[in-house]
């Protein structure tokens, strides 16, 4: 036992400075990813005193609530972002662009009509904010202009970006772009949300199918900007209303609740959830339950373990187990709406949803502004030790029934997958051991490399799409020209790796235009 110990004492000497790495490392890691740690809210109803909005700050635990000196409205479309240690930088109700002290930043001003929309956009989730890849301390805000068909249904056309730079006007921001569009379809109005592409840089957007239709529009937003990425038809046709659209935590599932109807007279709602595929941006086994009868004003989100996905549907908030062979029969009904009225004799429904932080769901009143929030404390938790809190959070001002919407953070590139193409630019090239030229760049039918390599090595070309699939790879001759036909390839931009001993040792863009 004797020599156990000894031994047991020895490995923990030897490895205490790789656990102590470990430990910082680890450290680091958690006090990165913060950029969703401010949550604004507020409401178009003139306020009964100089403050009209507050936040929930998560870098306190518990988190901490705190006025704004301030008047500005929301009206349902509400977004912000802070930078990774969790300092805020901007935030906007989908109309004009505030920086961290509740100044307009430079050319932020009518996002959205001013006079249309004097108090915000009003779309649930109808903007949210991105990092722009590869441009430090930029931002690009996503929304749409809002159009009314025939029967005065709402849809977005154009979509547009706004790009913010916050290292102008010593730290105030500035709009160096704004309302740019980037697609003239006519697309589903809100429920604009997103994650991390694979590859660990860019990102996707995914826009729900709009009315009669069951076709998702996603969209890439890479360091040349955001562009359409496909259209994918899949599931029934849609009949969109007020709801919201949702990514798991682990990025392997999205979720749609839709409502539709005036309450108390004809009405629907329906929740439709998809596996999801961060490296192809493809949808896959759609799953649909619909609301027969009950159709009411409700949301969804996802628990921490992207375990469990909930459901609020008016006045009953519902589990479903993603580990379940039967996603649908294992609903689990966790709280129901217990008859709190607030101080003006109105009731407190349950409405929009969101993960937080802090690994808790909070959850806005429908129908109504209102001082309260509810809570699911542990998410995690299967059927109701979930521990459904009614309204528990007391805000000091009334929020018109949104939630910030932010893109999933907290999500790594996928080491190791196809997507796993984007080498930091730090990389090292010894010019001596491999030298290498690509031309033309821009192509259209074939490249030529010229690629000098120590006698006896070979090297591999590989050439990926930007969604990170693999689409050609060539073995390089030591010395002399190297020949490769593009002939089956789309136009548009890719990235290529040249892998000597088991390593990329150069890496770049092709742009391919036919």
């Amino acid at each position: 036992m004797g020599g156990l110990l000894a031994q047991a004492s020895l490995f923990i000497f030897i490895m205490r400075p790789f656990l102590f790495l470990f430990f910082v490392c680890s450290t680091l890691s958690a006090f990165a990813q913060k950029e969703d740690y401010f949550w604004f809210f507020g409401s178009k109803t003139p306020p009964d005193s100089i403050y009209s909005t507050c936040t929930i700050d998560f870098n306190n635990s518990p988190p901490q609530i705190n006025l704004r000196y301030e008047f500005i409205g929301f009206n349902m479309t509400n977004a912000s972002i802070s930078d990774s240690l969790g300092n805020l930088l901007c935030y906007t109700n989908g109309a004009v662009l505030f920086n961290a002290v509740g100044d307009v930043i430079e050319n932020g001003h009518d996002l959205h009509s001013p006079t249309s929309f004097p108090f915000g956009f009003t779309a649930l989730q109808g903007g949210i904010i991105f990092p722009f890849p590869d441009h430090a301390d930029k931002f690009i805000f996503i929304s749409g202009v809002m159009k009314l068909d025939a029967i005065a249904d709402p849809h977005l056309n154009p979509m547009t970006y706004t790009t913010i730079d916050m290292t102008a006007n010593n730290g105030a921001g500035e709009v160096i772009e704004k309302n740019m569009p980037f697609n003239y379809d006519t697309l589903h109005f809100g429920k604009l949300h997103g994650l991390p592409h694979a590859n660990g840089r860019d990102w996707w957007l995914v826009v729900p199918p709009d009315k009669d239709k069951n076709e998702f529009y996603k969209f890439l937003i890479t360091p040349n900007g955001v562009s359409l990425y496909d259209k994918q038809q899949l599931g029934d046709l849609a009949y969109p209303g007020l709801g919201q659209a949702v990514f798991s935590p682990n990025g392997e599932w999205y979720a749609i609740y839709d409502w539709f109807g005036i309450i108390g007279s004809f009405q629907g709602s329906s929740i439709q959830l998809f596996r999801f595929d961060r490296c192809t941006g493809q949808l896959s086994d759609p799953i649909k339950m619909v609301y027969e009868n009950l159709g009411l004003p409700g949301g969804v989100a996802f628990s921490a373990n992207s375990r469990f996905m909930y459901v609020s549907a008016w006045d009953k908030i519902h589990q479903f187990d993603l580990w379940a062979t039967d996603v649908l029969a294992s609903k689990i009904t966790v709280a129901e709406y217990d008859g709190f009225l607030d101080e003006r004799g109105l009731a407190t429904r349950f409405f929009t949803m969101k993960l937080a932080p802090d690994n808790k769901i909070y959850i806005s009143v429908s129908n109504y502004d209102s001082r309260y929030l509810h809570v699911i404390d542990q998410p995690d938790s299967l059927g109701i030790a979930c521990n459904v809190q009614q309204h528990s959070v007391v805000l000091p001002i009334y929020n018109l029934f949104s939630i910030p919407n932010t893109p999933v953070f907290r999500i790594g590139k996928m080491v190791g997958s196809p997507c796993d193409t984007i080498l930091s630019s730090s990389v090292e090239v010894n010019p001596d051991l491999v030298k290498f030229e690509l031309h033309p760049n821009p192509a259209s039918s074939f490249v030529e490399i010229n690629c000098e390599l120590p006698s006896g090595i070979t090297a591999s070309w590989q050439l990926f799409n930007i969604a990170g699939q693999l689409t050609s790879q060539v073995e390089l001759t030591n010395t002399g020209q190297n020949l490769i036909s593009l002939e089956g390839l789309q136009s548009g931009l890719y990235v290529y790796k040249v892998i000597y001993e088991n390593q990329a040792v150069q890496h770049g863009k092709l742009v391919i235009a036919k």
